[in-house]
């Protein structure tokens, strides 16, 4: 009698073989299409983009460091149920080298990452924030040409222009009439936010290479998570208890920015392992539209979106998709 066959599909996906977590190559590619690939990567864009405007709503009320733990406590929450539902083999049978690898996943994208993006918030606002960290596939593709030796086309070249325009169109901007937040300093914002990008997109190579030889892509979602999760705690987790139970509003939008994010990161995760990279990343790239369309419907009292903003964002989006194509 032999065994049944799991249901394929990307959340069923086959069976770890062997002790380690490392897959078969003949087995673990799903039985995906290129069109999941494509909704997985827009659910993403809009995870990310939604996400990061519940947080600079709830930066009304908690700070940067609270927030960023409590979006990934509520987040690595999601993240292994889903786990546990869908791919719970997958999820103990984890090798402690694999583990490592995911521990800098989670530090890179979700740590650093995150928290940098919700510290730009706080400085300049959700839309210029977003804006200036949706520039990280120019820092991927730079690390590919210094050191994987790829070379620069003309549309890579442009689309570097388009990103580094877009950016200064920003920076350039005159001073917003409205502020998110009293003491806001702009030249900090945009240097968290840039710094947000480096992290990201240093990250995003890193994260193809897991799930396509190594882990599940919901599993990796899991663990760089709780990785993220327990260092920030153990950095910044004081205070946490009573800022949730002075701060309930506050509380309650870093805990959708948290949802909304992981939605995106379990997306991702699974795009660029059922799609191309060069379909993925210039779809993940439009998350600043989504958090454009988030703030004016939102947070119309706390920001205004100028012409520069809605410009800039366009140019640094467009040069997103040249830099990943080009």
């Amino acid at each position: 009698m032999t065994p049944q066959r799991a249901a394929p599909g990307l959340l069923k996906g086959p069976p770890l073989l062997g002790k380690a977590s490392r897959l078969c190559p003949a087995t673990y590619r799903f039985e995906g299409t290129l069109t999941t690939g494509i909704i997985l990567a827009i659910l993403a864009a809009a995870g990310f983009g939604m996400g990061r405007v519940f947080g600079g709503i709830g930066l009304q009320g908690i700070r940067p460091m609270t927030g960023t733990v409590i979006s990934l406590i509520f987040g690595w929450l999601l993240s292994l149920v889903v786990s546990l539902i869908f791919q719970f083999d997958a999820l103990i049978s984890v090798s402690p080298a694999d583990l490592g690898w995911l521990a800098i996943v989670g530090i890179l994208g979700f740590a650093l990452g995150r928290g940098l993006t919700f510290l730009g918030i706080k400085h300049i606002g959700t839309s210029r924030s977003t804006t200036a960290y949706a520039s990280y596939p120019l820092i991927t593709v730079v690390l590919a040409v210094l050191f994987l030796g790829e070379s620069a086309g003309a549309a890579l070249v442009l689309g570097i222009l388009l990103i580094i325009g877009g950016v200064g169109f920003l920076i350039l901007e005159r001073e917003p009439e409205k502020r998110m937040f009293a003491g806001a300093n702009r030249l900090l914002g945009y240097g968290f936010s840039l710094a947000a990008a480096v992290f990201y997109g240093s990250n995003s190579a890193l994260i193809k290479w897991v799930v396509t030889d190594m882990v599940h892509p919901l599993v990796t979602a899991t663990y760089s998570l709780f990785f993220a999760m327990v260092i920030l705690l153990a950095i910044g987790g004081r205070g946490l208890v009573p800022a949730m139970v002075k701060e309930r509003r506050s509380a309650a939008f870093f805990a959708l920015a948290g949802l909304a994010m992981t939605v995106g990161a379990m997306s991702f995760n699974g795009a660029v392992y059922l799609a191309p990279a060069v379909v993925v990343t210039p779809l993940g790239s439009t998350s600043p539209l989504f958090t454009l369309l988030g703030t004016f419907l939102l947070m119309r009292k706390l920001e205004t979106v100028t012409y520069h903003v809605l410009l800039g964002c366009l140019m640094v989006v467009a040069g997103g998709v040249l830099v990943t194509i080009g």
